[in-house]
């Protein structure tokens, strides 16, 4: 029977590989992401797209993705033009005013002491 001590050894080798093959793999991901950006593949550009869907990551055409695309096409508006605005594109104004608590809940807007909103950035 093998003895105790090349038991241990043979595990604290194991681990040494396992973590070098780790480090190894975490190394070549990474100079693999520096080449493609390097060389314009857009693992950047994805990477920014990503980031801006997780900043406005609502279902497209619902109330709160029309209300915000608002306020960020026309920073300023107070919550009456915001109603009357989405009035105009058939958005309830029950619904209106349920986006803009959500979204100035959320910290995705802001709106400053002259009760106008604007987008967070």
């Amino acid at each position: 029977m093998r003895e105790m001590k090349d038991i241990v050894a043979d595990i604290e080798r194991l681990l040494k590989e396992a973590y070098q093959k780790g480090w190894d793999d975490a190394v070549s991901q990474i100079v693999g992401a520096v080449r493609a950006t390097a060389a314009g593949s857009g693992v950047m550009k994805q990477n920014v797209a990503n980031k801006k869907s997780e900043q406005h990551s609502f279902q497209k055409g619902s109330a709160i993705d029309l209300v915000y695309n608002l306020i960020q096409e026309k920073q300023g508006l107070t919550s009456a033009e915001v109603v009357k605005g989405m009035n105009d594109k058939g958005v309830e104004e029950k619904a209106v005013r349920t986006a803009l608590y959500r979204l100035h809940r959320e910290k995705r807007l802001i709106e400053n002491r002259e009760e106008k909103w604007f987008p967070k950035e």
